[in-house]
């Protein structure tokens, strides 16, 4: 699919760690002032997706900015505790089906609106 992993933090360390596990380009936030015209310069019409794992505003803002047209952002960098406690104040809870990993090819053909809530795979 010629896509490209681009992997955004600061510092030496994270640098190291990001590319020990496999991405492609790494920017540094600390040394890159525009991080997403840093990104945009290496795509042509922004990027197919983007995973937040920070809990900041500014990288979701930035996240959202590198999208192109269909592009997705996964928010995995939440701010857990008040995420937690909002859940538990609103008795909040997530509809789930689980597959077995045999089942993945499945899954992922199946149409969305085919599973109530989400679809999840055991890696048992």
């Amino acid at each position: 699919m010629e896509m490209r992993v681009v992997g955004i933090d600061g510092g030496q360390d994270k640098k190291a760690l990001c590319l020990s596990l496999g991405v492609d380009v790494f920017i540094d936030f600390l040394d890159v002032k525009d991080v997403v015209r840093a990104v945009s310069d290496l795509t042509d019409c922004g990027v197919a997706g983007v995973i937040v794992t920070a809990a900041s505003r500014s990288a979701y803002e930035q996240g959202a900015q590198m999208l192109g047209i269909g592009g997705t952002l996964v928010p995995v960098g939440l701010y857990v505790q008040e995420d937690l406690a909002l859940a538990a104040r609103k008795q909040i809870r997530a509809e789930v089906q689980c597959f077995p990993m045999e089942q993945a090819e499945a899954v992922f053909q199946s149409k969305a609106n085919r599973y109530k809530g989400r679809a999840a795979l055991r890696l048992e």
